[in-house]
């Protein structure tokens, strides 16, 4: 899944984040960064990025777009592969909605995956099927 850098270019902007690439063709990036310093870098450019600096939303998106896409398709299990898309995007929105609020109290990638996380939660709880208060229930 590839996000459009034009469509991050302004933080405050709503622009739909377009476009897809099969995920298997897409390069290797590693899970997370490794170097002591990697969390510093993420979180100087998540605020470059709050400052309109869309390069710096170019740069996390290429060193977190994969993680986020695995744990995502992990969490949704087999036959995920649509859903895993459509949440990708969204969580990749959000960073867009949220950028201009954002305070780094905790690790960036703690963020990140919040977000994913609440994204995989709103998924889940839209497929629930609501119980009917019309049905007899054996006690």
């Amino acid at each position: 899944m590839r996000v459009s850098v034009a469509a991050a270019a302004a933080p405050a902007a709503r622009s739909p984040i377009i476009g897809g690439v099969d995920d298997t063709r897409a390069p290797m990036h590693a899970a997370a960064p490794a170097e002591a310093g990697a969390d510093d870098a993420d979180v100087a450019l998540m605020l470059a990025y709050a400052a309109g600096d869309a390069a710096a939303f170019a740069r996390l998106y290429e060193r977190h777009e994969r993680p986020v896409y695995r744990f995502l398709r992990r969490s949704l299990g087999a036959g995920g592969e649509a859903s895993a898309d459509e949440l990708h995007q969204e969580v990749w929105l959000a960073v867009v909605r949220n950028a201009a609020g954002y305070a780094p109290r905790a690790r960036f990638t703690t963020w990140l995956y919040g977000i994913a996380r609440s994204k995989l939660i709103d998924h889940w709880r839209a497929r629930r099927p609501d119980a009917s208060l019309d049905e007899y229930v054996d006690e």
